[in-house]
């Protein structure tokens, strides 16, 4: 950790025991944290639940005061979700409106940003949040985890709506009693916004050496799986390839450094992304000269390099998508039927599904508090199903959508989806299609980018040229697919 990033941290710690709601976090041109925060007062107004305000008030500030003591735990969490059901009554019969109904959703969230960029990310420091402190209750040793908290729900920038977030990395503040910053880039409004990594990016860079905790252990799969089989089936000295997407660039410099040391080919490497380079990526060059010919950078939006891709003078043994995809997945919340969630769970009776938790059982019961991290598949998509957190998500469905819930008789949950019409671009080419006219393979590595999804899309677009294989290896990543395309040969 630098001396810039030891500040940072200083200036963190000082909010996390500090009684004042933070709103935004602004990172400065000198890449210092400037911190905009306010009293308790001035983030709720005046509202017809000063009582249960007032309760809560008194049990987050002993929280935050006594830096966080397990005691107060319980009284901390019970205040707030019986504030949250009370006002899902009230504005159910128009006692409150939906702006007071999003500061409760919005509470211990706030907005990062930029001087130069007005892209929506939001965060949230893992032991202010009560939403996020709920899974504690009944487990107090459970591990940290943002998946815990799937989405989050606030106002944009410009304060026009409420959107959601969904959770991405996290960092370790120092010394901070275990506390974490959780990172929400904004779910994309359309199929071609990606935004909010290059924010996500520099505040990593101002906060700490480290990026995705995942990488070792992605590239051991990668390359075992289909990429070290590519480099002896290419037999070649030298090998072109281009990581599109590629953040950091740490796994494909590995995967090359690695690949190198068992075949002796060399690779010429072209990176794209969004985000400005890293010295990291120039360093890895000179420290492993003997397995790169050459690499290049190249800061682009994705789908514009994409589209003029075509007039590439260069073609590229391999091709990667790692993780792209992910990053434009579409997250809503969903009204979905008891009898599709028994049915996903595969449950005999719906009582597992009716139950969701009480505040008083925060207090009486904690033990019974079911928190957990199923995933579920609905007609909308990949569920999170999560019965402890259902007030909220009722909370976050009127947020974004004002109006009421229909049924008794459903839950909501959030969903997350891909949608096949992202693998089109504007000019109507497949995105596939496009990068295999300049790439003998194609490695795709995602969580919703199925073997199915892609020959449907290919048998649509009729891609009869391409062959579609699953490379999954089953000792790792059991929600990721990876996916080797390649050429038919004749």
């Amino acid at each position: 950790m630098n001396a810039l990033q030891r500040y940072n941290h200083t200036i963190l710690r000082k909010h996390i025991f500090s009684p004042r709601i933070l709103c935004s976090l602004n990172i400065l041109p000198n890449g210092v944290i400037e911190l905009h925060d306010m009293e308790w007062q001035d983030y709720w107004g005046e509202n017809c639940l000063q009582s249960l305000l007032g309760k809560l008030f008194l049990s987050w500030h002993e929280w935050i005061s006594t830096r966080f003591d397990q005691s107060k735990l319980n009284r901390y969490v019970y205040d707030y979700f019986r504030l949250l059901e009370t006002a899902l009554v009230a504005y159910q019969v128009g006692q409150i409106d939906y702006c007071f109904l999003e500061k409760i959703v919005a509470f211990e969230t706030f907005c990062v940003t930029t001087p130069v960029s007005n892209s929506n990310v939001s965060s949230l420091f893992s032991m202010r949040n009560p939403n996020y402190l709920l899974h504690k209750i009944p487990n107090r040793i459970a591990c940290d985890d943002p998946k815990y908290l799937p989405v989050i729900c606030r106002r944009d920038q410009l304060g026009s709506s409420a959107r959601l977030y969904f959770h991405y990395r996290r960092i370790p503040i120092k010394c901070s009693q275990g506390t974490q910053l959780f990172v929400y880039p904004a779910v994309p409004s359309s199929v071609r916004e990606c935004s909010g990594f290059d924010v996500i990016d520099l505040l990593f860079r101002v906060l700490t050496k480290k990026n995705d905790p995942w990488i070792k252990t992605r590239c051991a799969s990668l390359a075992k799986s289909v990429f070290n089989d590519l480099i002896i089936s290419l037999n070649k000295p030298k090998i072109n390839l281009l990581d599109l997407g590629c953040g950091s660039a740490k796994l494909s410099m590995q995967l090359c450094t690695q690949a190198h040391h068992c075949t002796q080919s060399s690779f010429d490497v072209s990176l794209i992304d969004s985000i400005p380079s890293r010295f990291s990526i120039a360093h890895s060059f000179y420290r492993n000269s003997q397995s790169f010919e050459a690499i290049r950078y190249r800061r682009n939006n994705l789908f514009e390099w994409l589209s003029d891709m075509h007039h590439c003078q260069v073609t590229f043994d391999i091709t990667l998508m790692l993780r792209v995809f992910d990053t434009l997945c579409q997250y809503q919340a969903e009204s979905i039927s008891f009898e599709n969630v028994r049915h996903s769970l595969q449950l005999q009776d719906y009582s597992a599904v009716l139950h969701s938790p009480t505040s008083q059982q925060i207090l009486n019961s904690p033990d019974k508090i079911v928190h957990s991290l199923h995933r579920i598949q609905t007609q909308f998509g990949m569920a999170f199903f999560q019965p402890a957190l259902q007030d909220y998500f009722k909370a976050v469905f009127l947020c974004c959508n004002k109006n009421s819930i229909q049924s008794d008789k459903e839950m909501i949950l959030p969903v997350r989806s891909f949608s096949e019409k992202l693998l089109v671009m504007e000019d109507g080419i497949s995105i596939i299609e496009r990068i295999m006219e300049k790439s003998k393979y194609l490695v795709i590595e995602d969580s919703d980018v199925t073997l199915e999804l892609l020959r449907y899309h290919a048998e649509k677009r009729r891609l009869n040229h391409l062959m579609f294989a699953n490379k999954k290896s089953r000792q790792y990543f059991q929600n990721s697919h990876f996916i080797l395309i390649s050429h038919i040969s004749h």
